[in-house]
């Protein structure tokens, strides 16, 4: 499952291309792209959480909604805890060998009824691993962002960022890993970084059961003989 972060601080300009999020939106994408035997899943948050994609095997439908989701398209705010805890629901009696859930945020949790702690337990539980990306860097950086409902362009600076403390616990409580992430290439290679972790070799045993199939044709063969040197002695003792 990716967990991504649409808070207002996401369209921040200091991760290029455009901002936090367009350079978290086309990492995701690419990685979707590379792990075609995965079932992957969608979940956005800011103020609120919700299920964009549930597990799937259908990519381009990940991709899409990956493509559509927007700025402040729940609120304004940031319920980490909220969004793992849906994140976690939603895998939860999955069949697959892993359940992962890569988070990617710039901020802090201030909304929302689950801490992100008390998240990261349950799905450290039920053997959920959570990877943290903070994304974004320590220097202030300018924001402009248009609100979805007015339409109006608002411009402003960033000045605080995301806890790396709180996003380290979320991951070793599960088990995963905190990755720090300031600009696009740092970004891309998280996520290489992630592929790389979340690779299970699957071993498979072939076994060859060999069945020889000539004897059968001997033995035809030898019936055959027997019977063609009985035929011509009766033939040729029936001779005048």
């Amino acid at each position: 499952m990716l967990v991504l972060d649409v808070s207002p601080t996401m369209a921040a300009r200091d991760v290029q291309p455009v901002n936090r999020l367009e350079a978290a939106r086309a990492v995701a994408r690419r990685f979707v792209e590379h792990r075609e035997n995965d079932q992957i899943g969608l979940v956005a948050f800011s103020l609120e959480a919700a299920l964009r994609v549930p597990p799937t095997l259908n990519h381009d439908l990940v991709i899409s909604s990956l493509e559509e989701v927007s700025l402040m398209e729940y609120g304004d705010g940031t319920a980490i805890g909220m969004a793992l805890a849906l994140a976690s629901l939603h895998l939860h009696g999955s069949d697959g060998q892993e359940q992962v859930i890569i988070l990617l945020t710039d901020g802090v949790n201030n909304a929302g009824e689950i801490s992100p702690e008390a998240a990261a337990e349950v799905a450290g539980r039920s053997g959920i691993r959570i990877h943290t990306i903070g994304v974004g860097s320590e220097a202030e950086a300018e924001i402009e962002f248009r609100h979805p409902e007015d339409g109006r362009t608002y411009r402003g600076t960033v000045r605080e960022g995301y806890d790396p403390e709180s996003l380290r616990r979320i991951a070793e409580l599960t088990g995963g890993r905190f990755f720090s992430a300031a600009s696009g290439g740092s970004l891309e290679a998280v996520f290489n970084a992630i592929g790389t972790v979340e690779t299970s070799e699957r071993r498979v045993r072939v076994q060859v059961h060999r069945h020889p199939q000539h004897q059968q044709l001997l033995l035809l063969a030898l019936i055959l003989l027997v019977l063609d040197l009985v035929l011509r002695r009766l033939l040729i003792g029936s001779a005048p």
